[in-house]
């Protein structure tokens, strides 16, 4: 970015604030009387649109023109969509209603996108994700000094979800191994352990889950010769887990135990693994019904229409899984631009992490977190709550490699 030194550092961290908070307006953050959610969005709007008033030029290419395309197929479609089936307004701090999930969208994703494609270089991406880092390590240290809740024996962070909390430590151990500068290994492999112990203790398995794979795809791509041990180690390590002394100690701590239930017959059967599967129902019932979409914020509304004798649970407001709620509430249009949108990430992330390898590339550490928040997409994510992987796609599609040479 090219305004001065401090404008570009207050934009990161206020960047970095709106994607861990992901609200212009969240009533978690209500403290006397003053909402301190707007001492984050307002500077970072306001900074947001002056950056983009400046003369340098957004350069268009294949690949950003997918993600522009996707974003204003959601900007138009979906006032066109309420106007036919109406908005519904359900705030009870866990998901916010149609307009407020709009507003979120445009000022925090698309907005961020744009300055993004603008303005970004090597030296802002390399602030921005040192920043992220630390808002990683700023919520695990939160959580340990008992200013976060325990629900359900779930670990939740200044009013984030149990599933928000496990990403977060997640994404922070994949920064730690995938950022471009090797040094303090041990730190690293310290720090990593802390951040996975608080994970399991989350107790939520989609982001887990997601991080495995995640990991797999590193060792395949790296160790290719020893790969095949890997895969032989990993279950006999869960046996091992599970049968040891081991297995005690991790049960007890937060709610560990709810990560590995689906091993047993009673996980099977467990009312949050049968839930996701009926959503994911509900989810392809809906495109059968509403095949162009029913505006956003209004996939329960009308997912219970279909099904009035079975309702969907009262805090379930999305499908958890990214493509059928793009699907659901914005159409196949929409569905069709984001599936694009994904291909063209993954292509070009990959071709761009090999063919910077002898410099320092931050393509790497964007590979890795695109799949990861890719899975996660695909087991609880929804549009709002993906910000952070369309935050990772545009600076995929940045025109200046982000490369330092050696």
């Amino acid at each position: 970015m090219k305004i001065n030194k401090v404008t570009d550092l207050i934009y990161i961290l206020l960047a970095s604030a709106m994607l861990a908070i992901g609200r212009v307006y969240d009533s978690r953050l209500e403290v006397f009387d003053f909402n301190f959610s707007y001492f984050f969005s307002v500077p970072f709007i306001f900074l947001s649109i002056l950056f983009l008033s400046s003369k340098i030029k957004i350069y268009f290419n294949d690949s950003n023109k997918n993600l522009i395309f996707f974003y204003l197929s959601i900007i138009i479609i979906t006032p066109i969509l309420w106007l036919v089936y109406g908005t519904f307004e359900t705030d009870i701090g866990t998901y916010s209603g149609s307009i407020d999930n709009f507003i979120n969208f445009c000022f925090i994703t698309v907005l961020l996108s744009l300055v993004i494609l603008k303005n970004f270089q090597f030296e802002d991406v390399k602030k921005l994700f040192l920043v992220l880092f630390f808002v990683g390590l700023s919520l695990s240290l939160t959580s340990l000094l008992s200013l976060s809740e325990l629900k359900n024996g779930r670990f939740e962070v200044l009013g984030g979800g149990p599933i928000v909390f496990c990403r977060w430590m997640l994404i922070s151990i994949l920064i730690l191994f995938t950022f471009p500068y090797k040094r303090f290994t041990i730190l690293k492999i310290l720090l990593s352990l802390f951040f996975l112990t608080l994970a399991l203790a989350s107790g939520s398995r989609g982001p887990l889950i997601a991080f495995l794979i995640t990991v797999l795809v590193y060792l395949s791509l790296n160790f290719k010769k020893i790969f095949f041990y890997f895969l032989l180690i990993i279950p006999l390590l869960f046996i091992y887990l599970n049968t040891s002394y081991l297995k005690k100690m991790a049960y007890n701590f937060g709610n560990s135990k709810r990560v590995f239930m689906n091993f047993s017959q009673h996980g099977i059967k467990s009312k949050s693994t049968l839930s996701r599967v009926d959503l994911t129902k509900r989810g392809f019932e809906m495109i059968y019904h509403y095949p162009l979409g029913v505006g956003m914020g209004n996939w329960q509304a009308y997912s219970n229409k279909i099904k009035p004798y079975h309702l969907v649970n009262a805090k379930h407001f999305y499908p958890h899984n990214l493509f059928l709620e793009i699907f659901n509430e914005y159409g196949f249009i929409s569905f069709i631009l984001f599936l694009f949108l994904m291909i063209k990430a993954f292509k070009i992330s990959f071709i761009k992490m090999n063919e910077h390898q002898k410099h320092l590339s931050m393509y790497p550490m964007l590979f890795y977190l695109l799949i990861f928040l890719f899975l996660n997409s695909l087991l609880s994510g929804s549009l709002n709550d993906s910000r952070i992987m369309f935050t990772i796609i545009s600076l995929l599609f940045i025109q200046t490699p982000l490369i330092k040479k050696c």
